[in-house]
């Protein structure tokens, strides 16, 4: 199986996890992938990305060269 390493778990955040995980007698792993397991099932998150793009002309090199001198001049 692939593992996944998270960097940077607010304190508050770990304590959480970790008082879940024992009130459920599971490994703080183990709470995590049930976490996520549950979420992914029932759809409880949105993604909040941009709209995507949409540009007149086809990006290439000189579409990229002319934007980047774009107000420079």
């Amino acid at each position: 199986m692939p593992d996944i390493l998270i960097k940077k778990v607010p304190p508050e955040l770990h304590i959480e996890i970790k008082n879940q995980a024992k009130k459920h007698h599971r490994s703080m792993n183990m709470e995590i992938i049930t976490i996520l397991e549950n979420v992914l099932q029932n759809g409880d998150y949105k993604l909040d990305l941009p709209a995507p793009l949409s540009v007149s002309e086809p990006i290439d090199d000189d579409f990229i060269n002319r934007a980047k001198r774009s107000g420079r001049e």
